[in-house]
Parts: structure tokens; C-alpha cells; sequence
């Protein structure tokens, strides 16, 4: 009698648990559902030249937190993807979510979020890309300014370029003006000592002073050029060369006037005989 009971106890409980309807969630997961989108990342401004060191290290320190923070953003959709991509299969199953309805619109809301993950994901990797190049772009302009040989360097191949760009005006022009003059005069005075030493001057002191400034020479080398090319150019001045002669012209007045004098006694001596003859 007992065992009968039991079975029958044990038979009623069976068919009330078989009768029950289980029940179904129609919500997605609330780390898919509450996951925030990721922003691209704005360019970096552009940096002024006088920003000083302090600023460019404390624009790097905010760049590398941002980078911390889009690395955590892209893991964790990466994560949220791996995850949640099989539950885009049980939804389609019918016998998961008997209702129709409310499966074709957890289907919407999973698409979208599936959406947001992968847009996340390459909004990460476009973000953490942009932030390494801003800071590689920072690092170099504090490298730039540590490195003072490199500004010299710069500096040196300014100079000599602006130099190199003279010393052809001056030869251009010094022959466009040979070949286009009609003066025979200014020709052969350019082309003559005058105009080749003008040249030959210039000429050395551009290169004189490219030399110095890529430390070619020293200054009491450079001194000692300097005065040797002034000395050179006082020295070619001759003053006497202007002045005219007038020894010759004197002589030759002298010489006029005692001829002069000496035919004075003969003339006055022919002017008694021609009184006499009268």
C-alpha cells in the first residue's frame, strides 16, 4: 500500500513539472546591451614652435592615458564579439524564443549591438594608430630640440645654399652684362684686371665665410685672410697715379722764354741800323 501511494505521489509531481512552461528571456546580455560606443579620436593640433618642453611631456602623459584607455575599449569589444557571436544562431532558432515577435526584435537589438562591438573595434584601432603617431610626432620634436648638432647642421645648409645662390647671381650677371653691353669701354674694363679681381674677391669671401661657418677654419685663420685680402685691395690703391706731371711743361716755358731773351739785342740792334740808313 505504502510503495503504491509513493509512486503515485512520484507520478503527479512528474506531470506537474512536465506541464510547465519554461521560461524565456528576450533581453540581451547587459554587457552587450549597456555597450558604450567609441568615438574616433580628433587630430592633434598643430603644435606651435614655442610650445615649451614642459608642454610637449604633459601632452605625451595625456596621450598615453587616452592610448590606455582605447586599448581597454578595443580588448573588451573584441571580447564582447567573441562571445556573443553564437547567440546570433540560438536567436534564429525558433524552438529558443517560441514568440515571433518579440524574437524578431531581440534580432534587431542584437544586430545593432553587433554593430556597435565592430564599429568600437575599428574605431579603436584607428584611434590607437592616430595616438602612436602623435606621440612618435612629439617624441621627435623634443629630440630635435635636444639635438643641437642637427639644428646646426640645418643651419649650415641654409647658409651655404644662400651663398652658393650669390656666387651664381654674380658670375650670371657679371657675363649676361659682358655679352649684352655695347660699350667696347665697360667690356675690356670687365673683362680686364679690374673686372676679374672683382670677382676673384667675391668669389673668396663667400667662400671664406662658408668656411668658418662649417668650422672649417678657425677665427685666427680667418682673421689672418681677412686682413691679408685688405691688405691687398689698400695696397692696389695708388694715389700718385692721378697726379700730372708739370717738370716737362716747366722746362719747356724756361726754354721758350731765354730763346726769347736771346733774340732781343739782335732785334733791337737791326732796328739802330735801319735808323742810320735813313
Amino acid at each position: 500500500m505504502k510503495k503504491t501511494i509513493t509512486c503515485a505521489i512520484i507520478l503527479l509531481l512528474a506531470v506537474k513539472v512536465s506541464g510547465q512552461t519554461p521560461i524565456v528571456q528576450y533581453n540581451l546580455p547587459l554587457d552587450l546591451a549597456g555597450n558604450q560606443a567609441v568615438d574616433p579620436v580628433p587630430d592633434l593640433a598643430e603644435i606651435k614652435s614655442t610650445a615649451s618642453y614642459i608642454d610637449l611631456t604633459s601632452l605625451i602623459t595625456k596621450l598615453q592615458g587616452d592610448l590606455g584607455a582605447q586599448t581597454d575599449n578595443l580588448n573588451t569589444n573584441k571580447n564582447l564579439q567573441q562571445i556573443y557571436t553564437p547567440l546570433g544562431v540560438s536567436i534564429d532558432n525558433a524552438s529558443n524564443y517560441p514568440d515571433d515577435q518579440k524574437r524578431a526584435t531581440l534580432k534587431t537589438a542584437y544586430e545593432t549591438a553587433m554593430k556597435i562591438v565592430k564599429s568600437n573595434i575599428d574605431n579603436s584601432k584607428k584611434n590607437i594608430s592616430r595616438i602612436n603617431s602623435n606621440i612618435d610626432k612629439i617624441t621627435r620634436m623634443i629630440n630635435d630640440r635636444m639635438n643641437i648638432e642637427q639644428s646646426q647642421q640645418t643651419f649650415r645648409q641654409w647658409v651655404s645654399a644662400i651663398f652658393a645662390i650669390l656666387i651664381a647671381i654674380i658670375i650670371l650677371s657679371f657675363f649676361f652684362i659682358l655679352f649684352k653691353s655695347n660699350s667696347k669701354d665697360l667690356a675690356s674694363m670687365l673683362m680686364g684686371e679690374s673686372g676679374l679681381q672683382f670677382i676673384t674677391l667675391f668669389s673668396l669671401i663667400i667662400s671664406i665665410i662658408l668656411f668658418g661657418v662649417l668650422n672649417i677654419l678657425e677665427g685666427k685663420e680667418l682673421a689672418a685672410i681677412i686682413s691679408a685680402i685688405a691688405g691687398f685691395i689698400l695696397g692696389k690703391y695708388n694715389p700718385s697715379k692721378n697726379n700730372i706731371p708739370v717738370n716737362g711743361s716747366g722746362a719747356g716755358g724756361g726754354q721758350a722764354g731765354g730763346g726769347q731773351e736771346a733774340g732781343g739785342p739782335g732785334a733791337d740792334q737791326g732796328a739802330a741800323n735801319a735808323v742810320g740808313g735813313v
